[in-house]
């Protein structure tokens, strides 16, 4: 089999490419069984906002990226560590069973830095909260609607368009 030297380092990359992969995969099982929770990697924004006396800290909210979800949890990636013990977690998916987003007590597990300037936070989820002016959560609707994607793009760009 002859390879061009465009086509050996394509060759090339797809084996490192594969490598990282292999090397991070989340859902690997765990030497140990101290997780026997089954875990989807999923990447969907959400917005995180402290939860201190009953109370939302809307000043202190952040946006961070779902890198997997469980039964009980999820992991997000956030630029920062967060602060906090308590924590509301909301979901705004642009399409489901109610075009309202979702909001989640939890609690912090994890908050450790990955490298980069990222950094890991584990959360346990603990209850449902409505949407409401009782619960505070009805003030973060402008932070939350930020979750929603833009508007669709009709075409795609040029650069999609070109193959190699």
């Amino acid at each position: 089999m002859f390879f061009t030297k465009k086509g050996g380092q394509r060759y090339q990359l797809q084996g490192y490419l594969r490598r990282i992969c292999d090397l991070t995969s989340p859902n690997m099982p765990r030497l140990d069984d101290s997780r026997n929770q089954h875990r989807q990697n999923r990447t969907i924004p959400v917005l995180l906002v402290p939860w201190e006396d009953g109370a939302i800290v809307v000043s202190d909210a952040a946006t961070a990226l779902t890198r997997d979800i469980s039964d009980n949890g999820l992991s997000v990636t956030l630029l920062h560590p967060f602060r906090a013990e308590n924590i509301v977690v909301c979901f705004w998916l642009p399409r489901g069973e109610t075009s309202d987003p979702w909001f989640f007590l939890g609690t912090t597990r994890q908050n450790v830095p990955i490298g980069g300037g990222f950094w890991s936070l584990g959360i346990e989820l603990t209850e449902k909260l409505e949407l409401s002016s009782e619960s505070g959560t009805a003030r973060l609707l402008p932070l939350a609607a930020e979750l929603l994607p833009p508007r669709a793009i009709a075409t795609a760009p040029a650069s999609a368009l070109v193959r190699t």
